[in-house]
């Protein structure tokens, strides 16, 4: 049995975090900003493009070599 379980099988109802546990980072509260399907859609297919054509310049680049 694991010395963290109580002989009942269940947890501790409370558990401290490690003390080398690092700050969290402040999450932004700033203005949501909403898009649509559509506009997601193209921008998604926008950074696939991209990435696809840096792909093949990187495989041109190597067989030119």
């Amino acid at each position: 049995m694991s010395k963290a379980m109580k002989p009942d099988g269940k947890a501790p109802a409370s558990t401290a975090l490690p003390a080398q546990t690092s700050p969290t980072t402040p999450i932004d509260e700033g203005p949501q900003q909403f898009i649509t399907r559509e506009e997601f859609k193209d921008l998604l297919v926008k950074v696939l493009c991209n990435l696809f054509q840096q792909s093949l310049q990187q495989t041109g680049d190597r067989t030119e070599r």
